[in-house]
């Protein structure tokens, strides 16, 4: 679930992915996902929203058990015509392997 302030408001935006991953090497992971997300909105335009959401994974296992990842998003959601959204994810893996 991700929270942002949007004019005067809060979109509350919860996503269900299907993900596929690929071994690039004995360090560097790939994932590719899509599937369908849920926006809650108030403020100005109030309103829950449906649309899809696709997203790439590149992961980088420096470490055993620590690495870093980089996610790059793109979303479609039904609000009033369609409205697009691009994010992108960074940050700390910490695993168990």
């Amino acid at each position: 679930m991700t929270a942002i302030q949007v004019d005067g408001g809060t979109e509350l935006s919860s996503d269900f992915l299907f993900k596929k991953p690929w071994r690039l090497s004995s360090r560097a992971e790939f994932m590719a996902g899509i599937g369908p997300e849920l926006v809650h909105a108030s403020g100005v335009d109030p309103g829950t929203f449906l649309g899809g959401e696709a997203v790439l994974d590149f992961m980088y296992w420096p470490r055993k058990n620590v690495g870093w990842y980089v996610e790059p998003s793109y979303d479609l959601v039904s609000r009033h015509g369609v409205a697009r959204g691009l994010g992108i994810s960074a940050g700390l893996l910490i695993g168990w392997r």
